[in-house]
C-alpha cells in the first residue's frame, strides 16, 4: 500500500503524477518544451530539459508502466539503502543519466558525423530506472539470482543489458541512448566511480538527524534510517584511492563481460550447461530413462515495454 511506501519513491512518484495529470488537464507545457533534446540543451541554452525530460511522460499508459517499476523497485531499494540515500541517488541519476545522454550524442556528432541523436526528443523516467535496476541486480542477494525477460530466464547481473536490448528489438521506438545512459550511470555507481558524490556512511547517519530531515521526510512513518554500513553495490563505497581504481578496473572488465555474454546469449542461446538449472519435462523414454521435475519457478519480475507515442511535428522517443 502506499501508506507503505518509503517517502523518496512514494514522493517520485507523486511528482510525476502531478506533473502529468496538470499537462493532461491544461495542456502545459508543451512536451516538446520538456523533452530532453541535446541540440536544444547545448546551443539554445535549454538547461531545464536535463531535468524535466525525467519528470514528464508522454502518455499515461507511459507514466503508468513507470511508476509501477518505481514504486516496487524503488520501493525494495530505499528500504535496503535508507531514505537518503535513495533520494541523493535519484537526484544525481537525473543530471548524470542526462548528461551522458548530451555526451554520446555530441561525440556522434563531432567525431562520426552522426546527427540524428542530436536532434531527438526523449522524455520518461526509464534512464534513472535502468540506473536503480543496476543497483537492485548487484545486491548481494541478487546476484545469483534469476531474472525473467519476457519469458527467458537470465543472470541478474545481465539483466538490465538483456532487457535493454529486448526492449529496443521489441519496441524500436524506445529511447535506447537514455536506457543505456541509465545502465552505464548505475555501473558507474555500483563501481565506486561516484563515491565523490556521496557522504560517508557516518555522514548520512548524522544527516538523518537534522532537523531539515526530522521535519519533511523523518515526518513519514515509512521513513527508512541509513544501515549502520552500505553495501559497495549500493554507494560509491569507503576507504583508499587504491582499492577503488582495482574495483574500477575490474568493473569496465565485467561491463564488458557482461555486454559479450549478452550478445552470445541472445545470437546464440545460453548452450547446455548455462541451461542447466532449466528444468524440462520428461523426454520421450527412448532418449533418456530420467524423469526430470518439471516444477518451475515462477518468476513475475518482468518488465513490460511503454507504448509508442505520436506528437505531430517532433520526433521523440520514450525512456
Amino acid at each position: 500500500t502506499l501508506k507503505k511506501t518509503p517517502p523518496a519513491t512514494l514522493l517520485v512518484a507523486m511528482l510525476c503524477t502531478v506533473l502529468h495529470a496538470w499537462q493532461f488537464l491544461t495542456g502545459q507545457p508543451s512536451l516538446s518544451n520538456v523533452t530532453l533534446c541535446p541540440r536544444l540543451v547545448v546551443y539554445s541554452g535549454d538547461w531545464y530539459r536535463i531535468v524535466t525530460s525525467a519528470l514528464y511522460h508522454g502518455s499515461i499508459l507511459h507514466i503508468g508502466m513507470n511508476l509501477m517499476t518505481t514504486l516496487t523497485m524503488g520501493s525494495s531499494l530505499e528500504k535496503r539503502l535508507g531514505t537518503l540515500t535513495l533520494s541523493i541517488t535519484i537526484l544525481w541519476s537525473i543530471l548524470l543519466t542526462s548528461l551522458l545522454y548530451i555526451a554520446i550524442a555530441l561525440i556522434l556528432s563531432s567525431v562520426f558525423g552522426y546527427d540524428a541523436l542530436l536532434y531527438q526528443h526523449s522524455v520518461g523516467f526509464s534512464g534513472v530506472l535502468f540506473h536503480l535496476s543496476v543497483l537492485e541486480c548487484n545486491l548481494p542477494e541478487q546476484q545469483q539470482a534469476l531474472r525473467s525477460v519476457f519469458g527467458f530466464r537470465v543472470n541478474s547481473q545481465v539483466y538490465p543489458w538483456v532487457l535493454l536490448l529486448a526492449l529496443q528489438f521489441f519496441m524500436p521506438n524506445l529511447s535506447f541512448t537514455g536506457h543505456l545512459s541509465g545502465i552505464l550511470v548505475g555501473h558507474l555507481q555500483h563501481y565506486r566511480f561516484l563515491s565523490c558524490l556521496f557522504p560517508s556512511d557516518g555522514y548520512r547517519r548524522e544527516m538523518d538527524s537534522w532537523r531539515m530531515v526530522t521535519q519533511t521526510l523523518g515526518k513519514f512513518p515509512s521513513y527508512v534510517h541509513s544501515p549502520m554500513e552500505l553495501d559497495d553495490s549500493s554507494d560509491g563505497g569507503s576507504g583508499g584511492a587504491g582499492p577503488r581504481i582495482f574495483a574500477a578496473c575490474s568493473g569496465v572488465t565485467r561491463c564488458f563481460q557482461h555486454l559479450l555474454e549478452t550478445i552470445c546469449v541472445i545470437l546464440f542461446g545460453r548452450g547446455a550447461e548455462a541451461n542447466a538449472n532449466i528444468q524440462l519435462p520428461p523426454l520421450p523414454t527412448f532418449f533418456s530413462s530420467s524423469s526430470p521435475s518439471t516444477d518451475y519457478d515462477d518468476d513475475d519480475d518482468v518488465w513490460s515495454g511503454l507504448p509508442s507515442v505520436s506528437d505531430h511535428g517532433v520526433e521523440r522517443e520514450l525512456v
